[in-house]
């Protein structure tokens, strides 16, 4: 689903001024990733769980210490509570950066 897709999420985004550049529209990045520089777009998405929350799910399986500090537990499958999901989902701020560069991201 966003296999070319970076995601932020923002911690403490209420503190933090830096992803209100990409509120109202995709913002042009160059970001540099595993020694690559990388061009392309980065948009926030804050307020809704339908676009915020699978991506927190993907984000919050690769970093698991990020999903137990917010209170998110893995059940026996592997995957977060999908309840405790969506209700963290309302109050984060993601900044989902896709990559034009060729090479971009993967899962």
């Amino acid at each position: 689903m966003f296999e070319r897709e970076f995601v932020v999420a923002v911690g403490f985004h209420e503190h933090k001024k830096w992803w209100r550049n990409f509120r109202h529209q995709p913002a042009f990045v160059e970001i540099l990733h595993r020694r690559h520089h990388l061009s392309g777009t980065a948009v926030a998405i804050e307020q809704n769980v339908s676009e915020t929350a699978p991506r927190l799910a993907v984000y919050m399986q690769k970093f698991r210490q990020s999903a137990r500090y917010r209170g998110l537990s893995f059940g026996p499958d592997g995957k977060v509570d999908q309840e405790a999901l969506r209700r963290v989902a309302e109050s984060v701020v993601i900044v989902a950066i896709k990559p034009s560069t060729p090479g971009g991201a993967k899962g």
